[in-house]
C-alpha cells in the first residue's frame, strides 16, 4: 500500500493540528493504552483531549496526571456520565484541530493511522470525511480480522451520488473507528449527537458522507475491539428504543439536511437500521419517502447476510465480497 503513504502534503506545506478524543468511564488502563497508541502516531501535531465522562473520584488524580506526561493532552471534566456520545461531543466542543478522530479507550490503530488519513483529505479539500477498510480484535488476542471493503484498488475519492451508487450496489457500513472528520463539517451538522444514542456516529458518517462526499483509503489501520466490558456496550438498546433513534434520524435528515434525500434513498443505506425499523418507517407517510419496496429487499439481504457471517470462514466472506465489488468495477468501466 505504498500509494498511501506517499500522498503529498497541500499546496502550502501546512501541518494541520489534528484534535483526538477519548472519553473515558472507569477503565483507567485501556485509557492509559490509547493515550499511548495516540503519542505514537506518526502524525505529531495533535491536540489530545481525555473527556472524564463521570468517573469515580478516586481516578481524578490519575487522569489529571496524564496532562503532565505530554503537554499536547488536556482533560475535560463532566460532573455527571453523558454517555458516549455525550462525551466525544463534549471533547469535541473543546477541539481546536482543522480535523478531528473520534477515539474511544479500546480501538486500536495503526501508527500512521491520522497521517495516512490527514494527507488524504488534504489531497481531497471537498471530501467531508475519509475512511478505510475496518478491522476486528476480538477481546484481549493480539490477532485481527481484516475485512477489506474492495471499493477501489488505490486511494479514491467518491463525490456523494458515487458514494450513493456504491452503497446501492454492494451495501457496506462506514465504522467510525476508521473516519477521520473535516472538524467544520463535524459542527455544522451538530456533531454526533448524543439523542442519537447508539446511531449518533452513523449519522455524522452519512449526512456527510452523502453531503461532502469521502475519501476512500483501501487497508486496514483502524481496529474495532470486541470486549464484554467495553464503555461503548452501554449504548446498547431495545429494538423499540433503536427504532425509535432511527426514526429520530431520519425526520433530521428530512428537516435539516433535505439536498441529500434522493442520495439516502438510492443509496439504501436505511436498510443497515434492521427489518423491524424499515418495515415500521415503510408504513409511515413522512418516511416513506426514502423507504421503497429495494430497501426492504436490502434489508433482507443484509438480514441473511449476517446470519451467514456466523457460520462463513472470514476468507471466504472476503472473496464474496470481493467478488461482488469487482463486479461492479468491471461494470462501471463498461459504461
Amino acid at each position: 500500500m505504498n500509494n498511501l503513504n506517499g500522498l503529498a502534503r497541500d499546496a502550502n506545506g501546512t501541518n494541520p493540528l489534528v484534535s483526538v478524543v477519548i472519553p473515558t468511564y472507569n477503565d483507567p488502563e485501556l485509557l492509559q493504552g490509547a493515550v499511548e497508541r495516540t503519542c505514537r502516531q506518526t502524525w505529531q501535531n495533535l491536540d489530545i483531549i481525555v473527556v472524564n465522562d463521570g468517573s469515580s473520584q478516586d481516578r481524578d488524580a490519575e487522569l489529571k496526571g496524564l496532562e503532565s506526561r505530554d503537554e499536547r493532552i488536556r482533560v475535560i471534566e463532566s460532573d455527571r456520565n453523558l454517555g458516549v456520545p455525550g462525551a466525544l461531543m463534549l471533547g469535541a466542543s473543546e477541539a481546536t484541530g482543522a480535523y478531528i478522530y473520534l477515539g474511544s479507550t479500546n480501538d486500536p490503530c495503526d501508527d500512521d493511522f491520522i497521517e495516512v488519513s490527514v494527507r488524504a483529505l488534504m489531497n481531497y479539500p471537498s471530501a467531508g470525511i475519509c475512511f478505510s477498510d475496518p478491522g476486528l480484535v476480538h477481546g484481549w488476542s493480539d490477532s485481527a480480522e481484516r475485512f477489506p471493503l474492495f471499493l477501489a484498488r488505490k486511494i479514491a475519492f467518491f463525490c456523494p451520488d458515487e458514494l450513493a451508487e456504491k452503497l446501492r450496489k454492494s451495501p457496506f457500513h462506514i465504522s467510525s473507528h476508521t473516519v477521520l472528520f473535516r472538524s467544520d463539517r463535524l459542527q455544522h451538522i451538530g456533531g454526533e449527537r448524543p439523542e442519537f444514542g447508539l446511531y449518533a456516529d452513523w449519522f455524522a458518517v452519512f449526512v456527510l458522507a452523502l453531503r461532502d462526499g469521502a475519501v476512500y483509503l483501501p487497508r486496514v489501520m483502524a481496529y474495532s475491539r470486541i470486549h464484554d466490558d467495553a464503555y461503548s456496550k452501554r449504548e446498547a438498546a431495545d429494538a423499540a428504543e433503536r427504532i425509535k433513534k432511527a426514526s429520530m434520524i431520519l425526520h433530521t435528515i428530512k428537516q435539516e439536511f433535505p439536498e441529500i434525500l434522493p442520495r439516502l434513498k438510492r443509496s439504501r443505506i436505511a436498510s443497515s437500521f434492521g427489518i423491524s425499523a424499515v418495515l415500521s418507517f415503510r408504513r409511515n407517510q413522512e418516511l416513506s419517502v426514502v423507504i421503497d419496496n429495494q430497501v426492504v429487499l436490502v434489508t433482507i439481504l443484509r438480514r441473511v447476510w449476517n446470519i451467514l457471517r456466523w457460520v462463513l470462514p472470514p476468507s471466504l466472506q472476503r472473496g464474496l465480497r470481493s467478488a461482488a465489488q469487482q463486479s461492479s468495477l468491471r461494470s462501471r468501466s463498461n459504461l
